[in-house]
């Protein structure tokens, strides 16, 4: 015998539909009658979670309803900073970053994110100030020293941008973002087989690398084999 799938009949469709609507309304009020935060915690961690999700504006406005409660709260100064950093503010990032420092000067974070908002602004040396300032805290930090690495090659010094994606490569030597640049930096002071030699490191370590295979045959190129 063959069995037929169950059909609800239409009352019961009714039924369904109705007690969905109901349980959607319940929801609905729950949610609306859902607390405001009540202390600057709290708003900090609900503009976190805003933030997360890419809710910019949102996160802002908690970061600052966090500070009309306590002004002198730096994580959510910083926080709000790295919204702004986010959203191309770099101007308002950087007050608020300032203002971190003001609060808590040896904020790590705060000074290294404010380098790298000077950086996007295209303040090359305030950003290699705020960079080397974290550097004296905390000399193996490897994304400080690829930023400074970074913002010395835009300003054409690429001495000292090799130096530092060297020193940022004795801490993680299989960082490729780190060995294409400076086998960049080489191609650029026309050392193809140092150039060369950092390309095919970084294939080693991740052969389908699109840029690293488009570098290595530029340089192979440019070198003439």
């Amino acid at each position: 015998m063959v069995y037929k799938k169950p059909q609800r009949s239409k009352t019961m469709k009714k039924k369904t539909v109705l007690c969905v609507m109901i349980a959607v309304a319940i929801l609905a009020g729950c949610a609306r009658k859902q607390a405001e935060p009540k202390t600057a915690e709290g708003f900090l961690e609900r503009g976190k979670t805003y933030y997360n999700n890419g809710e910019y504006d949102l996160a802002i406005a908690d970061y600052t309803a966090a500070l009309k409660i306590q002004p002198d709260y730096a994580d959510a100064l910083f926080s709000r900073g790295q919204t702004y950093k986010n959203k191309g503010d770099y101007d308002r990032a950087i007050a608020d970053y300032d203002a971190v420092l003001n609060i808590q000067p040896d904020y790590i974070a705060g000074l290294a994110n404010r380098g790298i908002a000077y950086f996007q602004k295209g303040d090359l040396d305030q950003a290699i100030t705020d960079i080397t300032a974290v550097l004296k805290i905390k000399p193996d930090f490897i994304e400080a020293l690829s930023a400074r690495g970074e913002a010395y090659y835009h300003k054409g010094e690429y001495d000292l941008a090799i130096a530092d994606f060297e020193a940022a490569l004795k801490i993680q030597p299989d960082d490729v973002i780190t060995l294409i640049w400076r086998g960049y930096m080489y191609g650029s002071k026309y050392d193809y087989d140092r150039a060369i030699a950092d390309f095919e490191a970084t294939l080693r370590i991740e052969p389908d690398d699109a840029q690293a295979k488009q570098y290595l045959e530029q340089a192979r190129k440019a070198r003439g084999r």
